[in-house]
């Protein structure tokens, strides 16, 4: 059967128990904060950006045949903004009508819920886990060209961001394990310092009545 703690171990457990609790909530709520800057912002804003880039060109030449805008005017390479991204430009039955270089002969999906929401004029979003070998988030954006309807996807490789998030993850638990082991010492410190002048007045009292048991033994003894 366990031995019942001591009130020293006791107020130690649940002191570390509270700092494990508010260390938990506070790297999960830093992870969820983190996860929105790096896949909600950078990664969804950068793709929207050039989104938009390509409809603004496809919407400003409505005669000219439909193509991806990566090379600006003469012989300059693309952009470095499009270097890392896959783009297409599909109708709203799902045919490509063109396709970035970097994309080479892949497809970006286009599921018939898609094309249903591109076809009420809506922006979506998406998170593909199994393109290729690495999972995408990619932005399908409705546009108007000369009366004809078409959407501009737009993908970007999400390994860069997961791997920020798996070594900020590990940076976390490292820190709350290295700040757990510090406030568990620190407590256990100034729980005993704080508990000293109580175990003082427990052992006097422990030897005022070991004493008053010592001489009732005596006078019975003498008696």
């Amino acid at each position: 059967m366990p031995l019942p703690l001591s009130f020293k171990a006791r107020l130690t457990l649940w002191h570390l128990l509270a700092v494990v609790f508010i260390l938990g909530g506070t790297a999960l709520a830093a992870n969820w904060a983190l996860s929105r800057a790096v896949l909600g912002q950078m990664i969804d804003g950068a793709v929207l950006t050039l989104a938009e880039a390509e409809a603004a060109a496809l919407t400003s030449t409505p005669r000219a045949p439909i193509r991806v805008h990566e090379r600006p005017p003469g012989t300059a390479a693309p952009s470095f903004a499009r270097l890392d991204k896959f783009v297409q430009i599909v109708d709203l039955d799902g045919r490509v009508i063109a396709r970035g270089m970097t994309l080479g002969t892949a497809q970006l999906p286009t599921s018939p819920a898609l094309l249903a929401r591109l076809g009420d004029r809506e922006t979506v979003f998406e998170t593909i886990d199994d393109f290729g070998e690495e999972p995408v988030r990619m932005v399908s954006l409705p546009v108007d060209v000369a009366g004809m309807r078409y959407a501009v996807q737009v993908a970007m490789s999400l390994d860069d961001a997961y791997a920020v998030l798996r070594s900020a993850r590990r940076l976390f638990m490292g820190m709350g394990a290295g700040i757990l082991l510090g406030v568990g010492l620190i407590g256990m410190i100034l729980t005993r310092r704080a508990l000293r002048p109580i175990d003082r007045i427990v052992a006097r009292a422990r030897e005022i009545g070991e004493s008053s048991v010592g001489e009732r033994l005596l006078r019975l003894h003498l008696g």
